[in-house]
């Protein structure tokens, strides 16, 4: 399978490592804390729900603290007399100034506004600055770059190897969605060039340490010219990229990088403090354009795994399993993602038209990406679109969305209009144009979807039927059976049968979809083979828990809610893959 570490999850911990990194090393030179914003620790940065709580308990200790200080003020005015009155109006003043409101931070470039009032740590008493979690603003970064050179830390070189890497990534990235990218479209991505121009002020102050360090130890120059600044131009990046996509099967290298440890004018232990990078519009996307290489890298694998089926060099429970289980690992990075980052975009329609806007952006022939067009419209001739559509599997989340309008607006899918066409598996996909494969995709699915509509309704009136018969059955152990029992073990199954119950589409159902569409493309007739293999299975599978249903029997003398499992099974066998024949 691919890698263990995914790129989304490496790009987050490099990000967080690099950020933290700075932060920490800055405040031990004596960078002021109160320049960062508090994030909602436990929460991510970015969610300003967390924030106002923790700006509520911030003031509320706050109050707690200027109790306590009246009540030291009345305890040393008793004891010093009048000449504690004047100390007093002073430290009264000092109370005001510790109350004061918290302050609204001004968001940089291309980050999240909502107008909820965010709390400035500079706005908080002294005291209630506590180790826990802040945020950097994007442009924070090369202030902080600049503030370490002027007070002369010393740059680990594991910091820039890690900020190549995490460039690296980004740009990546943008080339699987950017047909034909050339430096210039790079250069769009706000905090690639951020990161950019910290790796460059870095790495020029590191090699001047260096060099100073040779000359005061009178040691002989082993090179009379400093490095050559590789954060300086973009085309390195794209240069080690070439070099490395031979490796891309490869775990990334492991990069320790020590942090810094406390100076002893720091105020807080920076060992402490988290830091990470506030969430942006541009960050929130380009992490979903990462977590899509996630998919797009776990979607040729199983395409290969597929492919040997066909060819009778694996056997059909290997492949059903493994695919099955590549889909729950990425469905638990799904989740994590889109539970951040959704309620920004207004759901998962909003997400994906800003996604599709956000590359159009960034292409450099903005006369062809101008935005989204229904797939159905895109031209033969026009590359484009397809090369971007293919990559987002944008085709398939449209039929995805019209399922869910259907399901919105109270119609239900149990007509299937055959005159726009049938999905014909003796036509090979990849021969055809691209309009034309996707144009099959849709009856595809279309066809897919009313079969399971069809299954998922008559599951559901079962199900209602044996929850009425056991609300008047007396007897212990009849348990009325549930359907995500039934798709349990089939993740493409189970997300076909949310839509179908909640009317709302995740990128996991397009992602469950697109891989379903693969397979079907891959194996054509073939899948009646397929079906044959799955239906013996079922047939075998069938026999044991007719068996152990009789033994049960003999053994207690009552019946078993087994039963329903056996009725059930033989109509959801054969959904797994679709029939070729009639």
């Amino acid at each position: 399978m691919p890698l263990v570490r995914s790129r989304y999850h490496q790009s987050k911990a490099d990000t967080s490592t690099i950020s933290s990194w700075l932060a920490r090393a800055a405040v031990q030179a004596g960078y002021p804390l109160t320049n960062f914003d508090v994030s909602a620790h436990p929460l991510l940065a970015g969610q300003d729900g967390g924030i106002i709580k923790t700006a509520k308990y911030a003031k509320k200790n706050a109050k707690r603290n200027a109790k306590k200080k009246a009540n030291k003020k009345l305890q040393r005015q008793k004891e010093e007399g009048a000449d504690g009155q004047e100390d007093d109006a002073g430290d009264a003043n000092d109370d005001v100034h510790d109350d004061a409101k918290l302050s609204v931070a001004t968001p940089a470039r291309g980050e999240v506004q909502t107008g909820e009032v965010r709390p400035s740590v500079a706005a908080l008493p002294l005291a209630e600055v506590q180790p826990g979690s802040y945020i950097i603003r994007v442009h924070q970064y090369v202030e902080i770059a600049e503030f370490l050179v002027e007070k002369e830390v010393e740059i680990p070189i594991e910091l820039l190897q890690l900020i190549r890497r995490c460039i690296g990534l980004r740009l990546s990235t943008l080339k699987r969605y950017l047909p034909d990218p050339d430096l210039s479209t790079y250069t769009h991505e706000y905090f690639i060039d951020v990161l950019r121009q910290v790796g460059s002020i870095l790495h020029e102050a590191r090699e001047a340490a260096l060099l100073r360090k040779l000359s005061a130890n009178s040691k002989p120059k082993t090179r009379d010219q400093p490095a050559s600044n590789r954060f300086a131009t973009l085309a390195d990046f794209t240069t080690d990229d070439a070099d490395t996509q031979d490796n891309d099967d490869q775990e990334p290298a492991v990069i320790h990088l020590e942090q810094p440890r406390n100076g002893p004018e720091t105020a807080v232990s920076v060992a402490e403090i988290d830091f990470d990078v506030v969430d942006t519009t541009d960050e929130m996307i380009m992490d979903v354009l990462i977590f899509l290489n996630d998919i797009q890298e776990n979607r040729s694998f199983i395409h290969k795994l597929w492919t040997k089926y066909g060819m009778g060099q694996r056997d059909l429970v290997t492949v059903s399993v493994t695919t099955n289980t590549a889909l729950e690992v990425l469905k638990k990075t799904n989740d994590e993602l889109m539970k951040r980052i959704l309620p920004h975009f207004g759901g998962f329609q909003g997400l994906w038209l800003a996604t599709i806007a956000y590359i159009s952006e960034r292409h450099y022939d903005r006369d062809h990406l101008d935005g989204y067009t229904w797939s159905g419209d895109v031209k033969a001739d026009d590359l484009y679109h397809q090369h971007l559509y293919e990559s987002l599997m944008v085709p398939t989340w449209e039929v995805m969305e019209i399922f869910t309008l259907k399901k919105n607006h109270g119609k239900g899918y149990n007509q299937y209009d055959v005159s726009k066409g049938l999905f014909n598996p003796s036509l090979n996909p990849f021969t055809m144009e691209t309009p034309q494969r996707w144009e099959q995709a849709r009856y595809l699915l279309e066809e897919t979807y009313m079969d399971y509509h069809f299954i998922h309704s008559g599951l559901k009136r079962t199900q209602q039927w044996a929850s009425h018969q056991t609300a008047h059955n007396s007897r212990p152990g009849v348990r009325p059976p549930f359907i995500d029992a039934i798709y349990e073990d089939d993740e493409m199954a189970r997300s076909i049968g949310s839509i179908i119950d909640t009317g709302k589409c995740t990128l996991h159902d397009v992602t469950c979809a697109q891989i379903f569409v693969d397979i079907n493309f891959i194996l054509l007739s073939g899948t009646q083979r397929a079906h044959d293999e799955l239906r013996q299975a079922a047939t075998q599978m069938k026999l044991t828990i007719e068996e152990y249903q009789r033994v049960e029997a003999e053994i207690d003398g009552r019946p078993s809610d087994m039963r329903f499992r056996t009725k059930v099974f033989a109509r959801t066998s054969r959904c797994g893959l679709r029939r070729t024949t009639s």
